[in-house]
């Protein structure tokens, strides 16, 4: 990594050029800490959750409605059972 490591040195950039690879330095290292969270929570055992399918007439269409734990995620047009 010796040959490109001149692509870091923030001196060979000129202008506002360091500031600006700075904020993208920063965004990334947003990014990488978000995604080591998700992943930390994608290893836990998913919490059990309660699910219902509700079917409704609406419009003379069938609408499939998803609840989970009480609250409404998702709407399912012409889908009258899973």
């Amino acid at each position: 990594m010796a040959q490109i490591q001149h692509a870091y040195d923030m001196r060979a950039l000129p202008g506002g050029r360091p500031l600006l690879a700075e904020l993208l330095y920063g965004a990334a290292r947003m990014l990488v800490a978000a995604a080591e969270r998700l992943a930390a929570r994608a290893a836990q055992p998913a919490a059990q959750r309660h699910r219902e399918f509700e079917v409704v007439e609406r419009d003379g269409r069938l609408v499939g409605m998803v609840y989970e734990d009480g609250r409404l995620i998702a709407l399912l047009p012409e889908v009258g059972r899973l």
